[in-house]
């Protein structure tokens, strides 16, 4: 009887390591912990006149391989002539091994030097930053020329018409720059040489006004002519809210005036604060890209596990043999 119970304990943690070394496969999100990250999810604070107001981004999610009904509807109504193919899997429901590894992630109030010191700041706005590596792993699609991203983009303050966009006009679109022969992210900058980094400041230049941005990320592949392969991909964006300045509500106290409109005398390059959407990456993200995974720790081993089953397979052995 204690020598059943011995195969029945090893069998199980050997189950147990296999589920848990199938899942440390899948595609993950994790956070680059070196001194050169910017990681927040706080709320920002901030008065703008008589409003106060707080951003903040939004937890960013795994999203299953070949785009959501959403972006699949969006690509066919808007690029008809193209093949979007849904990656197979390759453990579980993920077709991906690697991780998306964020190094920069963060919500901007009006005052946030948001993008220093990695880029030109923008100030008196609202809005976020995300910079993020894809780290392939084995079998994974390496970073070559075919790899790309496909993005959709829903907001409260559509893009269009320019330079300001047009706030309470919700927008549903592919992020793409408005091309209509490509539905690829737009990479400029030494990311356009390597592919698998993507970096967006999202930003509108009226944090007197409520604000969602949501963002739907897939890393993809060019196969063929107007043909692509759809992987695993990211949910990220952010939102902020606004109220009466309490402090200058009701009391007769004059609230101080708002910063003043962003000019091209303002500093820092800061003028650019009514585009909606970058896809900027700096010589200054390169050294960044060779910096080596780093992933948050988990709270079991897959090795510790597949140890565990040995050893309980070893001492029924023992068990056996003394008998």
């Amino acid at each position: 009887m204690p020598l059943k119970n011995y195969y029945l304990a090893a069998n199980a943690a050997m189950l147990l390591a296999i589920l848990n070394f199938q899942s440390s496969l899948a595609a993950s999100i994790t956070y680059d912990t070196s001194g050169n990250s910017n990681i927040n999810f706080n709320k920002i604070q901030y008065t703008h006149g008589d409003r106060v107001g707080e951003s903040w981004v939004v937890q960013p999610t795994l999203l299953q391989r070949g785009g959501t009904p959403g972006l699949r509807r969006l690509l066919q109504n808007y690029f008809p002539d193209w093949t979007f193919i849904i990656a197979p899997p390759v453990s579980g429901n993920s077709s991906l091994k690697g991780e998306f590894k964020i190094k920069q992630y963060y919500a901007c109030g009006n005052l946030t030097n948001c993008g220093n010191s990695s880029t030109i700041r923008l100030n008196y706005g609202v809005g976020a930053l995300l910079d993020l590596d894809f780290i392939p792993q084995l079998g994974d699609p390496q970073s070559n020329s075919q790899l790309k991203w496909i993005g959709r983009v829903m907001s409260s303050h559509s893009q269009l018409p320019s330079p300001n966009g047009s706030y309470g006009l919700l927008e549903d679109r592919i992020d793409n720059n408005r091309r209509t022969n490509n539905p690829f992210a737009v990479l400029t900058g030494s990311n356009s040489s390597v592919p698998t980094n993507f970096y967006d400041r999202p930003y509108r230049g009226n944090p007197q006004d409520n604000h969602y941005w949501n963002s739907e990320l897939f890393l993809a592949r060019e196969i063929g002519t107007k043909t692509a392969v759809i992987y695993d991909g990211i949910s990220w964006g952010w939102k902020n809210q606004t109220r009466p300045n309490p402090a200058c509500s009701g009391s007769g106290t004059q609230c101080p005036p708002p910063p003043p409109a962003c000019t091209g005398d303002s500093g820092g390059g800061g003028c650019a604060i009514n585009a909606a959407s970058y896809f900027v990456d700096e010589e200054l993200f390169s050294d960044n890209n060779n910096n080596s995974p780093t992933s948050i720790p988990e709270s079991t081993s897959v090795f510790g596990l597949l140890a565990l089953g040995a050893w309980g397979i070893v001492k029924a052995f023992k068990i056996r043999k003394n008998k």
